[in-house]
C-alpha cells in the first residue's frame, strides 16, 4: 500500500498488518501500534513519536535511523 504522509496521529492501529507498505513521511505520533506488523516496511521519515509499539514486529524495515530503532526497542518493539 501507498500510504505516504498519511496522519494517523492518535489512530488505534493495534494488531494491524502494514506489510510492504511505503509509509514515507507518515505520521504515526501518539498512535497505538501493539502488536502491529511493518514486515518490509519503508518508514522513512516516518514519526513514531509517544507511540505505542510494545510487541510490533519492525523484521525487515527500511528508512528507519539507528536513533529511532533504539527508541522503538526501548518500548518493546521487535525484530530489528
Amino acid at each position: 500500500m501507498d500510504l505516504r504522509q498519511t496522519n494517523f496521529e492518535g489512530a488505534r492501529l493495534n494488531y494491524g498488518v502494514l506489510n510492504c507498505t511505503d509509509l514515507t513521511n507518515a505520521n504515526l505520533a501518539n498512535t497505538d501500534l501493539k502488536n502491529a506488523s511493518f514486515q518490509e516496511a519503508n518508514l522513512t521519515g516516518t514519526v513514531f513519536r509517544n507511540a505505542v509499539v510494545f510487541g510490533a514486529n519492525f523484521t525487515g524495515v527500511k528508512g528507519l535511523s539507528e536513533e529511532v530503532k533504539n527508541y522503538l526497542k526501548s518500548k518493546g518493539a521487535k525484530g530489528f
